[in-house]
């Protein structure tokens, strides 16, 4: 994770978390009265003030790797439209136990404290040894940077393995950017790390703008991937699936498969810079879609980090300037979507998870 990334994480949660903590106090307050008085306080009002402030938090701004970093700190879950359901869950069930309602969501509110406590303290050290937050990744608001994640199935194991993935991504890298007149020596290696092993890359506006897209289709087929699985999944226990709507759902899940990549392309050849493709040009593309769902279902992640947009000049660039702002909005745009779209599945997967342990 980048210096810059961890400043940022801290400036989103002094933004979105610091300012919620006070209608959860008072919620978390009117829980105890309830719990340990006869006199009742009111909850709906309150319940609903700390709804719109949680479902507000954009926690689809977050890189995968700050999302990550709350994950393991054990917080994401309390955040965003993931801790507004923890919150209504834990009332709703308070009708049964009022004093484990409140021992819940003050706990629940005590660890969003710590969190504010533990970037003031990561920020102000920061700035002891007088680190600002740097982007070690983009020289120009040209250039996008983006991370490939070799997790899950599509792990980086042995040498042989890498090879494999080395090929895949060459080819990936290929068709995306044949299409927007690129070539793959455009996409630079500009770092890597340990563990699942992640690897940096930057590019061209251009042939991130067009990856964006893939990224957030790719990942809808995905999710629906999941979604199709799930609803098998329950329907065939409870013998609700006839042969015949069984049949039809595992079609689509079939055709979902085959066809997903086909689909993309169209998509992509309907958008005005994309039509003038060479039909050899739409194989090599429609082969990098393929190779990248792929990838995807396997349990690798990309996370792209588009530059921030620039600032308005008051000289002949305006117009440039102008055309540079709405791409990289594009992009921020694009990337959003993805990543809560992924959020939806992650959720899948662990609910599926969850009931295979139940069961």
């Amino acid at each position: 994770m980048d210096v810059i990334e961890v400043t940022g994480l801290a400036d989103w949660i002094g933004q979105w978390v610091l300012p919620t903590m006070a209608p959860y106090e008072q919620l978390v307050v009117a829980l105890e009265q309830n719990a340990n008085n006869t006199s009742k306080v009111p909850l709906r009002d309150l319940m609903e003030e700390l709804r719109i402030w949680l479902n507000a938090m954009p926690v689809e701004h977050l890189t995968k790797q700050q999302a990550d970093l709350l994950g393991k700190i054990g917080i994401y879950e309390l955040l965003g439209k993931p801790g507004w359901r923890f919150i209504e869950k834990t009332v709703k069930e308070g009708n049964y136990d009022p004093a484990t309602t409140a021992q819940d969501s003050r706990r629940a509110k005590q660890e969003l404290d710590k969190l504010i406590v533990l970037f003031e303290r990561v920020r102000a050290s920061l700035k002891d040894v007088m680190i600002e937050g740097e982007p070690i990744s983009q020289s120009s608001e040209k250039l996008v940077i983006f991370r490939v994640q070799f997790a899950g199935d599509a792990s980086i194991k042995d040498v042989a393995d890498f090879k494999e993935s080395a090929a895949e991504w060459y080819d990936i890298a290929r068709g995306i950017t044949l299409a927007v007149s690129a070539k793959p020596e455009d996409v630079e290696i500009i770092g890597a790390s340990t563990g699942s092993i992640i690897v940096t890359l930057r590019t061209a506006l251009a042939v991130a703008m067009l990856l964006a897209l893939i990224m957030k289709e790719a990942a809808e087929i995905v999710k629906t991937g999941y979604e199709i699985a799930k609803l098998i999944e329950e329907w065939s226990p409870r013998q609700i699936l006839n042969k015949d709507l069984e049949e039809g759902i595992k079609s689509r899940q079939r055709e979902l498969h085959e066809h997903g990549p086909q689909e993309i392309l169209k998509k992509i050849k309907e958008m005005p810079p994309y039509g003038g493709m060479s039909s050899e040009n739409e194989a090599i593309l429609k082969k990098s879609i393929q190779k990248f769902i792929e990838f995807s279902r396997r349990g690798g992640d990309v996370d792209m980090i588009p530059p921030p947009a620039p600032m308005t000049p008051d000289d002949a660039d305006k117009a440039t300037t102008e055309e540079l702002r709405s791409t990289i909005n594009e992009i921020t745009e694009q990337v959003r979507q993805t990543r809560l779209i992924k959020s939806d599945t992650q959720r899948l997967i662990e609910s599926s998870k969850t009931d295979g342990d139940i069961g």
